[in-house]
């Protein structure tokens, strides 16, 4: 049973539950900048209105659930197919930032250059914070990853991250590389290759490899390197570009409060590797500087139809392999950073397709360049209309689209009708449909469609049966006289907090929930509840005992006790790529 609902990316279960335990999940105070953060910086702060969606995944490449995503002002958080909308934010126009959280992984962010009336999509990995290696504090060590990362800290060199005092124990280190040759570096890399020099100007980057590298005490408190030490990091070279990459290199760390990543200290080539020292831990970049104009232009279809979350590679035509990447919103429309006096190569991919659908040469000089309309032939219409129970239009919804396991959403018109632009090639023929009611809140069962060029009828779908309900709620009392400021921390009385299969293994026989809660600035330790409910001869309509209560602190969890047997009552089980749905009640 264990195996089989782990499978399942879209399990869920809504509940009402009352806690009289202590407050929860990340500290707020990890937020703020670990070092000096110049506040002169080369480009305006004038604000634009903004819209932002995408969808979140994990380095399994499923759907990320609950994950916090902020921009401009708005919080939201992803659904169960990982999938998120921030509406008419305000956003720095130049540099516009989103920030995706989600405990255990390392926080992503993305910069984009908006442009008003414009909205902007992102397809974002999560990069798992698992534990490379230990170190112990007075004598410090080297952490090598099996691909050839490594991080050296010196001896007595570590501080609490908040409290800036002297750190004396175990040290676990985090580490993370992020290769120049991935195929999804756009969706993996914070920020979009732009940095800040330390003259203080503004350019774009060609990357020869990232690290993200985060310490953590045994309690899990956040560590960072003391003031006036240093680490060594050493950044493994791929064999392709090593023999192309620059003797000695700009490192380059990513400012998460602008979003650029900033000139900070040199790294120098040895044999594969470079090699730099750091005054801190975040994300650390090798990278050439380059001038740069923006690009955009807005992707049709033969019909003039738009074709949204499209990817747009942007290449050095010869002799370097520097590129920039972008996705088109739903009107079509792509815009960003390109190198600057510089012989192009456009190319629109897709997942499943080993070619690129559509090549342009492009001679840039240095000034904004926009290529207006560009027509792709051999594109894939799918057509159709989804009614509700009732039999009704649905007039408030969307059509998730899977193909080739990447996610898209087609949101309906008031009549119901729906109409989508995509690519039939090789591997990634194959789509699954599923209608959505987002007033009914219901979903309908998955339909496959098998794509060929020109017009594809989905028929009529239906968004009925499934719930498509993906939060749950619980309330929190104020009776913990140790945090007096608790209540003030949760203004709202109803907490919403997304469900999350936990990442560490359960009892046999038995599912796992896992609940993070929104950052509470007074608690550093507490990051989740978790509960188990039984799944021996579960069915619909059956009533499971809920077991297992547990509080876990960061990666460790500790039983929650006093607690009495509390029914789960089942409301809705379905098989494999379906869903699980059902609430509970009760006291911890």
């Amino acid at each position: 049973m264990k195996n089989i609902i782990n499978s399942i990316a879209t399990i869920f279960v809504f509940c009402s539950l009352l806690f009289s335990c202590h407050k929860e999940l990340n500290n707020n105070k990890h937020d703020i900048p670990l070092f000096d953060t110049d506040t002169t910086l080369p480009y305006s702060m004038a604000k634009i209105s903004s819209s932002i969606s995408g969808f979140i995944i994990d380095e399994r490449n499923a759907a990320v659930v609950g994950a916090s995503v902020s921009g401009g002002g708005g919080t939201t958080f992803s659904d169960k197919y990982g999938y998120f909308e921030l509406n008419n934010v305000q956003v720095v126009k130049e540099v516009a930032v989103v920030t995706v959280s989600l405990p255990g992984y390392f926080k992503q962010i993305k910069t984009y250059s908006a442009t008003q009336g414009k909205a902007a999509f992102f397809r974002i990995k999560l990069l798992p914070k698992n534990i490379s290696g230990t170190l112990e504090s007075a004598t410090g060590g080297v952490v090598t990853l099996v691909n050839g990362l490594s991080v050296s800290l010196p001896a007595n060199a570590v501080v609490n991250a908040l409290t800036n005092a002297a750190y004396n124990g175990q040290v676990n280190v985090a580490a993370q590389w992020i290769s120049p040759l991935s195929n999804d570096i756009v969706n993996i890399m914070p920020g979009d290759l732009r940095g800040i020099t330390k003259d203080n100007a503004l350019k774009l980057l060609t990357t020869y490899g990232m690290a993200a590298v985060e310490l953590s005490g045994t309690a899990g408190q956040l560590l960072q390197l003391a003031p006036g030490k240093k680490a060594t990091l050493s950044f493994p070279l791929p064999a392709t570009v090593a023999g192309t990459a620059p003797v000695n290199i700009p490192l380059w760390y990513f400012d998460e409060v602008n979003g650029l990543w900033r000139e900070d200290g040199v790294a120098v080539k040895t044999s594969n590797s470079y090699v730099g020292q750091v005054s801190h831990f975040s994300f650390w970049n090798c990278d050439t500087p380059a001038d740069y104009v923006d690009l955009s232009c807005t992707l049709m279809d033969d019909a003039g139809n738009p074709l949204p979350n499209v990817l747009v590679k942007l290449s050095i035509a010869v002799g370097s392999s520097q590129a920039v990447y972008g996705y088109t919103d739903t009107s079509g429309y792509v815009s960003g950073p390109v190198p600057a006096n510089s012989q192009l190569l456009l190319e629109i991919l897709s997942p499943g397709c080993a070619n690129a659908l559509y090549t342009q040469n492009l001679a840039v000089v240095n000034v904004p360049l926009s290529l207006g309309n560009i027509i792709v032939q051999a594109v894939s219409h799918v057509n159709g209309n989804v009614v509700n129970c009732s039999n009704n239009p649905v007039t408030n919804g969307d059509v998730l689209i899977v193909q080739n396991g990447v996610f898209n959403k087609c949101f309906l018109s008031p009549s119901g009708s729906f109409s989508y632009s995509t690519f039939a090639c090789s591997d990634n023929t194959d789509l699954i449909l599923i209608a959505n009611d987002n007033d009914s809140l219901q979903s309908g069962q998955p339909t496959n469609l098998i794509l060929s060029v020109g017009i594809n009828s989905a028929g009529t779908l239906i968004a009925c049966a499934v719930s498509s309900v993906e939060y749950f709620n619980y309330t929190i009392t104020d009776k913990d006289p140790a945090y007096p400021d608790y209540k003030a921390a949760l203004i709202s009385p109803v907490a919403i907090f997304s469900q999350y299969i936990a990442s560490f293994p359960e009892p046999t026989g038995a599912i796992a929930i896992e609940a993070y809660a929104p950052q509470i600035p007074e608690d550093p330790i507490h990051t989740s509840r978790r509960f188990y409910l039984t799944a021996d001869n579960i069915h619909t309509n059956s009533v499971q005992a809920l077991a297992g209560p547990q509080v876990k602190f960061f990666d460790h969890p500790h039983n929650i006790i006093g607690t009495t047997t509390i029914p789960v009552y089942i409301t809705e089980y379905g098989g494999i790529g379906s869903f699980i749905a059902g609430y509970f009640s009760g006291f911890f």
